[in-house]
């Protein structure tokens, strides 16, 4: 049995106790290690399993995070286009109605009582106009007064703010 000597006394060591201590705590830290990594499914989770994967992984997660911000920024702004189109097919199929009615009023087989009933028609259609107009409304703007514009970063820095919307619904002068 192997023996240490220390101040002139003798003492007896169990060297293939320590050496399987020593395995023992090897294994565990492995094993911790092993399931670190399958927890977060990440196979760098500090710096010293790779500094260079670890900052390269780091910035990956940064830009990931910014590009997530901007895919949901073209979300938004898609659901504005997407409200705002909703809501002129309605008021053009209202303004159809309204044309209808009109043409209707100005046959001549019609008395003054069917045509008052449509002339009261027509302006409930054009009362449901501007309610579709007041309650076009996205993150509190109102879409369809006339005065609309939004701006979304849709890139990874900060000034990729190409995309712009604005719905400008005042007549035209020529």
């Amino acid at each position: 049995m192997p023996t240490a000597i220390s101040g002139g006394s003798r003492i007896r060591t169990n060297t293939p106790a320590e050496n399987a201590y020593n395995s023992l705590q090897a294994s565990s830290s492995n094993i911790a290690l092993r399931q670190l990594r399958l927890s977060t499914g990440k196979r760098i989770n500090t710096a010293a399993d790779d500094v260079a994967g670890y900052i390269t992984s780091r910035a990956l997660s940064a830009r990931n995070g910014a590009l997530k911000t901007a895919l949901n920024s073209v979300g938004d702004a898609l659901n504005v286009t997407s409200i705002s189109s909703d809501a002129l097919d309605n008021i053009n199929g209202l303004l159809t109605q309204i044309k209808d009615s009109a043409s209707t009023a100005s046959s001549g087989a019609l008395g003054s009582d069917e045509k008052i009933a449509l002339a009261k028609g027509a302006y409930r259609l054009a009362q449901q106009i501007q309610f579709v107009v007041d309650s076009t409304v996205f993150g509190g703007k109102q879409l369809l007064q006339g005065s609309f514009t939004g701006s979304w970063v849709i890139g990874f820095y900060a000034n990729n703010n190409i995309l712009s919307i604005g719905i400008d619904l005042q007549k035209n002068k020529r």
